[in-house]
């Protein structure tokens, strides 16, 4: 199994994963609370995201709807870069659908350094038409590789 198999079947199985798994991850989070500017009137909202983090630096970002639909970044945009500094890990990629937008994903403690944010900033012909920011508690995993 690929490390980014591994991850998406650790953030989409409720964070249930074998330890195998589990020990190629160095952490993951779940997120809510989201705020979108300009304001998000989707008639299925999001209401929690899940991301894990393997150890190469690969994330992987699961949106959960209120309709039970999932949408898994890594499978909606091509092209994905990952990178990290001392206080960010960040992705973007360009959407398989619309060509010409791009979405640039970064993890960073809040301004309080309280909890860790999740930005993502949509980008249509390199002008920026949304920020959607959540915030995000570290999820642990145990020996077996269950949420705790």
């Amino acid at each position: 199994m690929s490390v980014r198999d591994a991850l998406i079947a650790v953030v989409t199985l409720v964070m249930m994963a074998p330890q195998a798994i589990a020990a190629d991850i160095k952490y993951a989070l779940e997120c809510g609370a989201t705020k979108s500017v300009p304001a998000d009137d989707d008639p299925d909202p999001i209401f929690r995201t899940r991301i894990a983090r393997a150890v190469d630096g690969q994330l992987v970002i699961v949106h959960y709807a209120a309709s039970g639909e999932t949408y898994i970044r890594n499978d909606q945009y091509r092209d994905m870069r990952f990178w990290s500094d001392e206080k960010t890990d960040n992705w973007s990629g360009v959407s398989i659908k619309r060509p010409d937008w791009t979405m640039v994903g970064r993890l960073q403690m809040d301004k309080t350094d309280r909890w860790v944010e999740y930005v993502e900033k949509l980008y249509q012909g390199g002008k920026l038409q949304s920020t959607s920011t959540s915030v995000c508690r570290f999820m642990s995993l145990d020996a077996e590789g269950a949420r705790s």
